[in-house]
C-alpha cells in the first residue's frame, strides 16, 4: 500500500518530464549524434529519423527520405551522383560532407583530385536545336547514282536546364531538393562513394568504376601498327604503301611517348583480317570509337572502315569539303568541319536507336533511326578501304580506341582531356607524383635565384628512373634543364634520401644562377621504370633586382592659388621592369597609399610643403622622390542673396584673405557691367562691396577684378537666378486664360442651402517670392466664380503676403474672407467656397477674442465654422481679423445652428477652436467672448505641419479629432473608431470632414472592451497621421448584452451535463466560448478557465478510483 502512494506521488514528476521531452523534441531534431538510418532496399531509399527516445535504437521524427537519381557509373576522372532529398522539417548542415574509398582494398580511404557538393537552384528553360538528315541526289565516285546527305536544323524544343551551387551548410526549410556530389579520380581508381547524410553514412549506393578499360576492345597507339591491347590478332598487311611510324612534334604528347602514323597517299594497312565482330557497328549493339586525327588537305577521304564503300562502314571526309560524315552505304552522320593541320578529337557512338558524333569532347549531333548492316566477316582497315584507291587518307591518326559500350559525354569530355588527351597504360599502374617544393608559387625575389627543391613518390611503383627539370623564362624559352637519365644524376642536382622514407625521393638542384630580371615557370617531369610518368603544376616566380624609378612632373616650384584650402595636383611618374607592388605618398602629415602610377590630388594650406612619393615593387625593391614648395594663397569668400528678383537693389560682397598682402584694389562686374566697388582692408582680409541693382533674367553671372601686390585676378565667376515677379490674372469663372494655371479659386453660395450666389466682389493680393508683398493685385467683378491664374512655367512658387475678399449679394449680408500669409500660389489649384447669409436671418455679433490673462488677441483672424448635420462636417461660413481691442464682427445664424470659433494666426496656424455653441442674442448688441484657454495649442501635435488633436472623453464616451492645415494641401480627413478584440478588430463608427480644417467626433459611449481610435488624411494617398487606444469597462452586469448572452449559454450547458460532473465542467469551459468570440474575455483567459477545468477533472478522477 505504501508504495501505490509513493506511485501516486512520483506520477506528476513523470507527467511532467513526459510533457517536457515532447516539447523538446523540436529543439534536438536539429542533432546529429542521434539519428539513425532505414535502407529500403525495394525503392532504392534511404531513410533517416532522429531517434531522441533511445538513441541509436528507436526510430523517432522522420527527418528524410533520399533517393539515388543518377550516378556516372562509369567514369574516367570526372564523376558525379544526383541526390534527391524529400526533406520533412527544417535542418542545416543537411549533407556536410561525402567520402571515397578505393574498392580494391575496400576499406583505404582515398584523396579526390577536387570533389564538391552542390544544391539545384531553380531551373530555367532553354531552346535546343533539332537536328535531322536533309539528303540530295549525286554522282558517287564510281559513276553511280547516291544521295549526299547533310545533317540541318529541322527546329527546337524546350529543355530544363538546371545551375548547382556550392552548399554551404546553411538551414533548409522543409521541402524537396536536388543535390549533386562531383569528385575527380585518377584513371586508375574505382572509387565506392559514402555521402555523409544528418550524421550517418550512405554506404547502401553506387560507386565510380574506372571506366578507361571498361569494355576496351582494342586500342592504337601507333608505337607500332599492333594494337596496344585487345584480343584480336592483327594481320599487318595490304598494299606496298604501308604508313610511316611517326615519333616527332608532328604527334600527340601522350603518356610520355610521342608516336602516331602519318599517311600519305596510296598509304594504307589492314588492322584486322579475320572473321570478328569487335569492330562491327551493328544495329542493336553499344559501341564507341575515338580518336585523333590531323589532316594535311581537303579531298574525298576516308580514314578507316570495315568491307567496302558500298557494303561496310567508315569516316570520312566527303564531296571534297572540310565535313566529316560517318557512313553505312548511305550517308548518315553530323557534318561539323576541321581545319588543316590540326589535332582534333573524333568520337562516335552507337547504340539501338542513334549515332551520334562530338569533336573536341562535344557533341555535335545525332542521328536517329541509322541503319547498320553486319559486317562480321570483313576487314578492318586503317586509311583507306580496299575498294577505294585514291582515296586514301592524307593525314595523321594517333590515340586511336573501340569500345563496346556507349561512352557517356562526361567520359568522352574525360577523353579530350582539355585538348591534352588520354593515352591506354595498360592495366593501370601507378605513375610517379612529382611535386615541386621550392620557390613556391608566386615568389618574388631581389637576388638571383640559385636553387630548387622538389620530391618524387614512388606511389606504388618499382622504381624510378629519370627526370627532367626546366625553367622557362616569359617567352617560353628553356633557360635551365637539368635531368637524370637511367638513375644518373645531372652535376647540378643531388638526391635525397626522402628523410628514411623509400616512397620517395628528395631532390635538389642548386647553383643554377638565374640573374636576369624576369617571371619564370619551372617544373619537373618524373618517370618511372613502367614508363609512366607525370609532373606538377607549373609554379611561377618573379626576379627583379632593379628599383622602380619615381620621377615628379608637378609641382616642381613654388605655387600662388586663388583659393585656400588649395588642391594640389600631385602628378609622378612611376615606373618598374617588372612589378610594381604599392606606392605611398606623403602629404606633410600623414602617408596614403595610392596605386602606383595615378596621380593624387592633395589638399594644403598656404605655407612651405615637402610631398614625397615612396615606390615599392613585388621583389621588395625600393626607391623615392621628393619636392619642397611654397604656397602663398589668396582665399575668396562670395557673399550675395540667391535668389534675386529684377529691379531690386542687393548687396554683394567679396572677402579676400592673403597670405602676403602689400597692396589692393578692386572691382565688382555684373552681368557684364562694371558696377561701383568699395574696398576695405582688416588684417590682410580684403572686402570689396557693391549695391547693385539686378539687370537680366535667368542665369545671372557675376565676378570680381582685383589686384593684389601689382598682381590683377579675376575671382571664380558666381551666377544666381534672376526672377521677375509676374502679374497674377484674376478672372471671372473657372477658366484661366491660355498659358495661366488656376491656383486659387473661389465660389460663392448660400450659407444654408448651398445655391449658387452670383456675387459682386472686391479683392486684393500682396505676393511674392521672397518678399511675398513685393507686389500687388486689386479689382473688382461679379460673378459666382473667382480664379487666380499664374504662369508656372516661370516660376511655380509664388507666396501671398495678404489676401482679402469682400463680397455681397442683394438681400444677403456683406462678408470678407482672408487668406493665410504665406499661402502658396502654384499650379495645384486651391478650391474654397464663401458662404453668405440672409439678410433677414443675419444677427451681427461682436466677438471679443482674449488670452486666459484677459489681454486681448489682437490681429488675428476668426473663422466661423457651421455644423452642416446631413454632411457631418463643419464649414467655414466666414473670416474675420480682429482690431486692436481684440474685437471683430461676423453675421451669424441664431438660435438653431451650431458653430464652432476658430482662433488663428495670419500664417494659419491653429490657436484654439471652441467648444460647439449655439448663439443666442439676449441684448443688444449681441456679443460672445472667447478666452482662450492657456494651454492652447499644447493639444496639438505636428505631422508635417498638420497640426492635429485626438481626444477622449471617459465621461461621455466621444472621440474627438481636431485638424488644420495652414499648407491648404488636405482634401479631406477621416477619423475611425476600432473594437479590437483578441481574434479580430471591428469598425464601430466613421467620421469624415472636406477642407483644410475641421473637426471631427465618433459617441462610442455603447461600447466597451479595447478601442482604437484613427485619423487619417486624405492628400494622396491616404496616411494615418494620429491615434489613440484606451480601454472602456463597465460595472454592472446588466450594461454587457456579450456578458449577459454568456450567463444564458452557461446556465443552459450547465443543466445539459448536469447527468455528470465530468460533463458539467467540460460544458462549463465551453461556455466561455461566447464571451471570447465577442470581445470581453481574452483567449488567454480562456486557455487558463480551459486547463483549470481539466485539472478538475484529473482529480475528480483519481478520487473515484
Amino acid at each position: 500500500m505504501e508504495n501505490n502512494k509513493k506511485n501516486k506521488r512520483y506520477k506528476p514528476l513523470w507527467a511532467t518530464f513526459l510533457m517536457l521531452t515532447i516539447l523538446l523534441v523540436g529543439s534536438v531534431s536539429a542533432m546529429d549524434w542521434d539519428n539513425i538510418k532505414e535502407y529500403i532496399e525495394e525503392e532504392d531509399r534511404i531513410d533517416v529519423y532522429n531517434s531522441w527516445i533511445l538513441p541509436g535504437i528507436i526510430k523517432g521524427q522522420k527527418l528524410v527520405e533520399v533517393s539515388l537519381i543518377e550516378n556516372t557509373e562509369y567514369c574516367i576522372e570526372n564523376c558525379y551522383a544526383i541526390l534527391e532529398f524529400n526533406l520533412l522539417t527544417d535542418y542545416d548542415n543537411v549533407m556536410p560532407s561525402f567520402e571515397a574509398y578505393d574498392i580494391p582494398t575496400q576499406s583505404q580511404k582515398i584523396d579526390l583530385k577536387e570533389y564538391k557538393i552542390s544544391i539545384r537552384e531553380e531551373g530555367k528553360t532553354i531552346i535546343v536545336p533539332d537536328y535531322g538528315e536533309v539528303c540530295t541526289p549525286v554522282d558517287k565516285v564510281n559513276g553511280t547514282e547516291g544521295l549526299s546527305c547533310v545533317w540541318e536544323q529541322t527546329g527546337t524544343h524546350e529543355e530544363t536546364e538546371y545551375i548547382y551551387t556550392e552548399y554551404d551548410g546553411e538551414l533548409l526549410e522543409a521541402g524537396t531538393y536536388y543535390f549533386k556530389i562531383q569528385g575527380k579520380k585518377t584513371r586508375k581508381q574505382s572509387v565506392d562513394w559514402v555521402a555523409s547524410i544528418m550524421g550517418v553514412e550512405t554506404e547502401e549506393w553506387a560507386v565510380w568504376t574506372a571506366g578507361f578499360n571498361v569494355g576496351l576492345e582494342a586500342y592504337y597507339n601507333f608505337s607500332s601498327l599492333q594494337n596496344a591491347v585487345g584480343v584480336i590478332a592483327n594481320d599487318i598487311a595490304g598494299q606496298a604503301g604501308t604508313p610511316e611510324l611517326v615519333t616527332n612534334t608532328s604527334c600527340m604528347s601522350l603518356g610520355g611517348s610521342q608516336a602516331c602514323a602519318y599517311f600519305a597517299e596510296g598509304e594504307w594497312f589492314i588492322a584486322n583480317d579475320t572473321a570478328t565482330d569487335v569492330f562491327n557497328a551493328t544495329v542493336g549493339r553499344e559501341y564507341t570509337y575515338s580518336g585523333w586525327y590531323r589532316k594535311i588537305a581537303t579531298a574525298n577521304k576516308l580514314w578507316m572502315g570495315k568491307g567496302t564503300s558500298a557494303n561496310g562502314w567508315n569516316f570520312a571526309f566527303i564531296n571534297g569539303d572540310n565535313n566529316v560524315q560517318m557512313k553505312d552505304g548511305s550517308y548518315n552522320s553530323a557534318n561539323p568541319e576541321q581545319e588543316d593541320n590540326t589535332w582534333v578529337m573524333w568520337t562516335a557512338t552507337i547504340n539501338a536507336t542513334d549515332l551520334c558524333l562530338y569533336l573536341n569532347g562535344t557533341l555535335d549531333g545525332c542521328l536517329g533511326g541509322a541503319t547498320w548492316g553486319d559486317h562480321t566477316t570483313t576487314k578492318f582497315t586503317m586509311g583507306g578501304l580496299p575498294d577505294q584507291g585514291g582515296n586514301e587518307l592524307i593525314g595523321y591518326l594517333d590515340e586511336w580506341g573501340f569500345w563496346n559500350r556507349t561512352l557517356s559525354a562526361t567520359e568522352i569530355t574525360d577523353l579530350w582531356n582539355e585538348g591534352n588527351g588520354l593515352t591506354y597504360t595498360g592495366e593501370f599502374l601507378y605513375s610517379p607524383i612529382v611535386n615541386l617544393i621550392d620557390p613556391l608559387n608566386d615568389t618574388n625575389f631581389s637576388v638571383e635565384v640559385d636553387d630548387f627543391n622538389f620530391n618524387i613518390s614512388y606511389n606504388g611503383a618499382s622504381d624510378w628512373i629519370n627526370y627532367t627539370f626546366q625553367v622557362y623564362n616569359s617567352t617560353s624559352d628553356i633557360v635551365r634543364d637539368r635531368f637524370v637519365e637511367n638513375g644518373t644524376v645531372d652535376d647540378d642536382c643531388f638526391i635525397g634520401d626522402g628523410e628514411g622514407d623509400p616512397t620517395y625521393i628528395d631532390i635538389e638542384c642548386n647553383g643554377q644562377d638565374i640573374e636576369d630580371d624576369g617571371t619564370y615557370e619551372w617544373n619537373v617531369w618524373g618517370c618511372n621504370s613502367d614508363n609512366l610518368c607525370d609532373w606538377d603544376t607549373n609554379l611561377t616566380f618573379t626576379l627583379d633586382k632593379t628599383d622602380p624609378e619615381v620621377t615628379i612632373i608637378y609641382p616642381t616650384g613654388d605655387l600662388v592659388v586663388d583659393s585656400v584650402p588649395y588642391n594640389v595636383s600631385f602628378n609622378v611618374s612611376v615606373t618598374d621592369n617588372l612589378n610594381l607592388e604599392n606606392c605611398i605618398y606623403y602629404n606633410g602629415t600623414a602617408n596614403t597609399t595610392i596605386t602606383c602610377g595615378e596621380n593624387a590630388t592633395i589638399q594644403l594650406e598656404g605655407g612651405e610643403h615637402t610631398l614625397i612619393y615612396y615606390a615599392n615593387d613585388t621583389a621588395g625593391n625600393f626607391n623615392y622622390s621628393a619636392v619642397t614648395f611654397y604656397l602663398n594663397y589668396v582665399f575668396e569668400n562670395a557673399s550675395y542673396t540667391d535668389p534675386g528678383v529684377v529691379g531690386e537693389s542687393y548687396d554683394f560682397s567679396l572677402n579676400l584673405t592673403a597670405s602676403v598682402l602689400d597692396s589692393y584694389n578692386g572691382t565688382f562686374f555684373y552681368n557684364g557691367t562694371e558696377q561701383t566697388t568699395s574696398e576695405s582692408n582688416l588684417s590682410n582680409v580684403i572686402t570689396l562691396t557693391s549695391s547693385t541693382t539686378l539687370t537680366g533674367m535667368g542665369n545671372v553671372s557675376f565676378y570680381y577684378q582685383y589686384g593684389l601686390n601689382g598682381v590683377l585676378y579675376n575671382s571664380s565667376t558666381y551666377y544666381h537666378i534672376v526672377n521677375e515677379i509676374q502679374n497674377l490674372s484674376i478672372v471671372e469663372g473657372q477658366t484661366c486664360p491660355a498659358g495661366l494655371s488656376p491656383a486659387l479659386r473661389y465660389d460663392f453660395k448660400n450659407e444654408q442651402n448651398d445655391s449658387t450666389l452670383n456675387a459682386t466682389i472686391d479683392y486684393i493680393f500682396r505676393y511674392g517670392i521672397t518678399n511675398n508683398t513685393l507686389k500687388s493685385t486689386y479689382g473688382n467683378l461679379i460673378h459666382t466664380d473667382l480664379t487666380i491664374c499664374i504662369n508656372s512655367t516661370v516660376y511655380n512658387n509664388y507666396s501671398i503676403g495678404y489676401g482679402e475678399i469682400q463680397y455681397n449679394v442683394d438681400g444677403y449680408s456683406d462678408r470678407r474672407y482672408y487668406a493665410f500669409d504665406g499661402d502658396r500660389l502654384s499650379n495645384v489649384t486651391i478650391n474654397n467656397t464663401l458662404y453668405s447669409l440672409l439678410s433677414g436671418d443675419s444677427t451681427s455679433f461682436l466677438f471679443t477674442i482674449q488670452q486666459a490673462d484677459l489681454s486681448v488677441y489682437d490681429d488675428v483672424y476668426l473663422t466661423l465654422n457651421r455644423w452642416y448635420p446631413d454632411e457631418d462636417q463643419y464649414k467655414v461660413a466666414e473670416m474675420s481679423a480682429t482690431d486692436e481691442e481684440g474685437q471683430t464682427v461676423m453675421k451669424v445664424e441664431i438660435e438653431d445652428v451650431d458653430y464652432r470659433v476658430g482662433v488663428y494666426n495670419k500664417d494659419g496656424t491653429l490657436i484654439h477652436l471652441a467648444e460647439a455653441i449655439r448663439l443666442v442674442c439676449i441684448a443688444t448688441p449681441c456679443t460672445y467672448s472667447l478666452t482662450v484657454p492657456e494651454d492652447a495649442g499644447t493639444s496639438f501635435e505636428n505631422w508635417k505641419d498638420l497640426q492635429v488633436s485626438l481626444l477622449f472623453n471617459e465621461s461621455t464616451g466621444v472621440f474627438t479629432f481636431t485638424y488644420n492645415d495652414p499648407s491648404q494641401d488636405t482634401s479631406r480627413v477621416n477619423l475611425s473608431v476600432f473594437k479590437d478584440t483578441g481574434q479580430s478588430s471591428l469598425t464601430i463608427c466613421t467620421d469624415t470632414n472636406e477642407g483644410y480644417t475641421g473637426v471631427l467626433v465618433c459617441n462610442v459611449s455603447s461600447w466597451s472592451g479595447t478601442l482604437r481610435a484613427v485619423g487619417y488624411r486624405t492628400a494622396s494617398p491616404e496616411t494615418s497621421i494620429i491615434s489613440k487606444m484606451v480601454e472602456v469597462g463597465r460595472d454592472k452586469l446588466g450594461q454587457t448584452s456579450a456578458l449577459f448572452i454568456t450567463l444564458i449559454v452557461m446556465i443552459f450547458l450547465v443543466s445539459v451535463g448536469v447527468v455528470s460532473p465530468v460533463l458539467t465542467v467540460i460544458l462549463s469551459v465551453l461556455a466561455f466560448i461566447p464571451a471570447m468570440a465577442l470581445g470581453i474575455m481574452p483567449l488567454p483567459i480562456l486557455l487558463i478557465m480551459a486547463a483549470m477545468g481539466f485539472i478538475v477533472i484529473h482529480f475528480m478522477k483519481r478520487g473515484t478510483s
